[in-house]
């Protein structure tokens, strides 16, 4: 598998992002920099021709080979997260509103190395919610910040999904290095045991860190809206600003209320409740 870090400008994000996952290519981490996304992704086979059909379809678009090796994610991560010392993430949740047990992260493919605003807006939001003793559940959970955030502010289950292996590993060996893995398991999406695991639970915290394209299919994989009587809150981001107004109409016609959104640098964070 041939890796690349492609370079695009930073309005064309969501569609780059959409248009590789359409075609079953893996997208390991997404970075912001000064007007522009840099997106790793890999090639099996013809990457040429891959490559020849994006310039086609997107311009201007940059691409750089990084070799059939990993990644090299602490270099990426030093580079672009300011929470970056000495070899991890140093996080403190009061940064984001409440406080609770410092947080490391050791740099890997998944997602959310707190270098997108997204995360950020999603922890600022999750901290205004009760998350003592809650369960809760990570749809994407990437890196396993948000996972970890929520058993630092006090979660007694966090279940953690993702579709790409290397990011599920990601988030357990995190949870593990934050003595948090008693508290959050991570899967593969789909998850075939995940709503034996709701049974008998009154309230539900979900969290959806990922643009708007992917959030319907995740969503629904999970089963959960075949839950009845279930207190559910949805902390979703990843939602471009200018399709603030459409997107909360979508979710009340889902059967949610809004009951706070924050916005920065043109991206729209959530929290809904049914």
């Amino acid at each position: 598998m041939l890796h690349y870090k492609l370079i695009i400008p930073i309005e064309n994000e969501n569609v780059i992002i959409s248009y590789l996952e359409s075609k079953n290519l893996p997208v390991f981490a997404v970075v912001e920099t000064e007007g522009e996304v840099e997106i790793f992704t890999a090639f099996e086979r013809n990457e040429e021709v891959e490559l020849n059909e994006l310039k086609e379809k997107f311009n201007p678009f940059k691409a750089e080979a990084l070799g059939t090796g990993v990644v090299d994610w602490e270099s990426e991560w030093q580079a672009h997260s300011k929470y970056y010392q000495d070899g991890f993430l140093k996080i403190q949740p009061i940064d984001f509103g409440k406080s609770g047990r410092e947080i490391s992260m050791l740099p890997g493919p998944g997602f959310g190395d707190l270098s997108h605003m997204t995360t950020e807006l999603t922890l600022k939001l999750m901290s205004k919610l009760p998350l003592k003793e809650a369960f809760c559940i990570d749809i994407g959970s990437g890196s396993g910040i948000l996972s970890i955030a929520a058993a630092s502010w006090g979660a007694k289950k966090v279940i953690a999904l993702d579709i790409d292996p290397e990011a599920v590993s990601h988030t357990k060996e995190n949870a593990k290095l934050n003595h948090f893995d008693s508290i959050i398991e991570a899967h593969l999406t789909p998850f075939e045991g995940l709503l034996d695991s709701l049974l008998n639970q009154k309230t539900l915290f979900v969290f959806m860190n990922m643009i708007e394209s992917e959030q319907k299919t995740a969503f629904h994989q999970t089963q959960i809206e075949k839950l009845k009587g279930v207190e559910i809150y949805l902390v979703t981001s990843g939602i471009l600003e200018k399709d603030k107004t459409k997107y909360i109409q979508k979710q009340i016609k889902a059967g949610f209320r809004l009951q706070e959104s924050l916005e920065k640098e043109g991206w729209v964070a959530c929290v809904f409740k049914n």
